[in-house]
């Protein structure tokens, strides 16, 4: 990536962002005054803006602010980049610290590398949000990625959830996400950076044509003259947005007669009511069913909703359908299951005192404990892991817990190497270890909508 300050891809005519617009948008997305904001900050122009806009802010009500970049570790160069940003943050007089994932073990070979870094890339920033007593995280994405959101999604042949774009707030295990900026113009985030001096990267895959969003942005113009700018995409997207809230209610009134949460990670639902729903509330429950046991931000495409509703309906689940990481079987005659998919659970996470591992499960650990923890690692217990746990329970004369065989390999487990140490769920009295941390509380904690 390369420093462009003077780029001509961002007009130079466009004034700076008027405090008060933040002001606004800051009140639409937060209820209240977080305990701690942050911003996700890539050092490009977008975040660089958000930064300086929320670090104003923020020390206008006595916030405490920071910064995060995440390193994926996809490159060998993204390290060394991401210090820069974080150098050049500092210069600034804002707290930034660099997120780091291992890309071969959090993320996997093949497939959709990008889809499955951002969820890593969720996770990453909930983990150290949650650890830095942080309630709320800032996303710089503007009015043009609105605009180009609700295209892609329209050529996807999304519905009225993918035609909403992106939403300006929404909860996710104890943080708020929130997007101050999208009804904001990237010349005016420019144009703020300009007026204060601030140098931006440019990301050289922003100008890559193998990625759809940069065609879209790339027919800017065409598009421009056929009427559809980007102040008008983003003003249909916001129209559906309140089409969507209508049919939040009715969803939530369907997934509360139909479902029932499992403190293990699954949810089983009653056929009848989704059956006798109407089709586009049907499809949002299922939408938000994946989403909760898969730990995902962003719901699976509306074509593959369809399929499953279909199968649903029909009969024909059968032993199950896989779907955004997440397996939907029959149970029993009348209900469905819907668990986690052991083969896309991929994930291991350091201890720390508070732990959201894999979008699912909140962990809580004794401060005290933290001594030991680069000792000890999180993740699934797995097949081999349950294998071991009921010998050892069958050797003690103990009856394992009544749980569905295909839940058990899924739950999080503590690891000390190879080591099997605890698997929370089903040791109540506690590690196989006796010098490993206790779990304090443990919740399923995964999105809810």
């Amino acid at each position: 990536m390369t420093a462009d300050p003077t780029s001509k891809a961002h007009p130079i005519d466009a004034a700076p962002v008027d405090p008060s617009r933040i002001d606004a948008a800051m009140a639409v997305c937060l209820p209240r005054a977080p305990a701690g904001l942050a911003v996700a900050c890539s050092g490009g122009a977008d975040s660089m803006a958000l930064a300086l806009l929320l670090k104003d802010w923020a020390a206008a009500r006595s916030i405490p602010f920071r910064t995060y970049t995440v390193d994926h570790g996809l490159r060998p160069e993204a390290a060394e980049e991401a210090a820069s940003v974080c150098h050049r943050l500092g210069v600034l007089g804002i707290r930034a610290d660099v997120l780091r994932g291992e890309s071969e073990r959090a993320i996997g070979a093949g497939g959709d590398i990008q889809a499955r870094a951002r969820e890593l890339r969720y996770r990453l920033l909930l983990d150290r949000c949650r650890a830095d007593g942080v309630e709320a995280l800032a996303f710089a994405h503007h009015l043009e990625d609105q605009a180009e959101t609700f295209l892609l999604r329209l050529a996807r042949g999304s519905g009225v959830d993918g035609l909403s774009a992106m939403m300006p707030a929404r909860e996710w295990a104890g943080v708020r996400l929130i997007r101050p900026l999208l009804a904001m113009p990237k010349s005016a985030l420019t144009a703020h950076l300009r007026a204060a001096g601030v140098a931006w990267v440019e990301d050289p895959s922003n100008r890559d044509t193998r990625f759809d969003r940069v065609r879209v942005r790339q027919a800017r113009a065409a598009l421009d003259a056929l009427g559809l700018t980007p102040e008008r995409l983003a003003g249909t997207a916001r129209r559906m947005a309140r089409a969507r809230a209508a049919l939040e209610g009715d969803c939530d009134a369907l997934l509360t007669e139909a479902s029932r949460d499992h403190e293990t990670g699954y949810i089983t639902v009653a056929i009848a009511p989704l059956r006798d729903a109407s089709e586009e509330v049907g499809l949002r429950a299922l939408a938000r069913l994946v989403c909760r046991v898969g730990g995902r931000v962003h719901p699976p495409r509306l074509d593959r909703l369809e399929r499953l509703r279909d199968a649903l309906l029909d009969g024909t689940l059968g032993r199950g359908r896989t779907l955004a990481g997440t397996v939907v079987s029959s149970h029993g005659a009348d209900h469905i299951l819907v668990r986690r998919e052991l083969a896309t659970v991929r994930e291991d996470a350091p201890l720390a005192p508070e732990v959201l591992w894999d979008g699912r499960f909140s962990l809580h650990f004794p401060v005290g404990a933290m001594g030991t923890a680069s000792a000890y690692r999180i993740g699934a217990l797995g097949l081999d892991g349950w294998r071991y746990l009921r010998r050892v329970d069958r050797a003690a004369g103990r009856r394992g817990e009544a749980l569905p065989g295909t839940i058990r390999p899924t739950l999080p487990a503590l690891w000390r190497g190879e080591e099997l140490a605890h698997a929370p769920h089903l040791q109540p009295d506690g590690p196989l270890i006796e010098e490993a941390p206790r779990v304090e509380r443990l919740s399923f904690a995964g999105p809810r909508s």
